[in-house]
């Protein structure tokens, strides 16, 4: 189901979750559209470049970024669409800056549709929890024997299952993000 409406903050507001994920098209900016699923409603963009490309980039959801900031991100996509520049080429280049905290919020936001209740809890938990020395540092810094420490005190503390298990939910979040970190 797809409507447009002028988005404004009231108007993003009285729009409902739904189990059935929807679309809502400002009217004022085409380029710029709302995904609203079971748990998020997120900032989208989406425009043709001049060779019939088509680019839809998530800009990010409601309320941490707000339609104001959403319509600016558009306009400086459209420059560098204009300009023969992908945004997403970029976005990508610029992964290794993303925090494991924003990996993570990332990563919730992308998979939030085909986690169920229980899983999407547990990222959002035990993520931060176990992790907790990484959350606020670039992904590209947390090295590997850092990893395999906290790997090893958890096998101690917890078994190798709640172990594995720990390093299986960090790989799926940072990798996300990071196609090539913990690989």
């Amino acid at each position: 189901m797809t409507k447009k409406l002028v988005l404004n903050n009231k108007e993003i507001e009285n729009l409902t979750f739904a189990e059935k994920e929807y679309e809502v098209i400002d009217s004022e900016y085409s380029f710029l559209y709302l995904r609203v699923s079971k748990r998020t409603k997120t900032f989208r963009f989406i425009k043709k470049d001049k060779y019939g490309n088509l680019h839809r980039i998530a800009i990010g959801s409601y309320p941490a970024v707000k339609r104001l900031n959403a319509i600016k991100t558009c306009f400086e996509y459209i420059e560098k669409i204009n300009n023969g520049i992908s945004p997403m080429g970029e976005i990508r280049t610029k992964k290794n800056e993303f925090t494991l905290s924003e990996a993570l919020e990332f990563y919730l936001q992308k998979r939030s549709r085909k986690l169920c209740d229980k899983v999407y809890k547990d990222y959002q938990n035990d993520i931060p929890r176990i992790f907790s020395k990484f959350m606020n540092r670039k992904l590209s810094l947390i090295t590997d024997d850092e990893v395999e420490n906290i790997f090893e005190d958890l096998t101690e503390n917890n078994g190798p299952s709640a172990a594995n298990h720990a390093i299986e939910k960090l790989k799926a979040a940072a990798k996300m993000q990071v196609p090539l970190i913990f690989s």
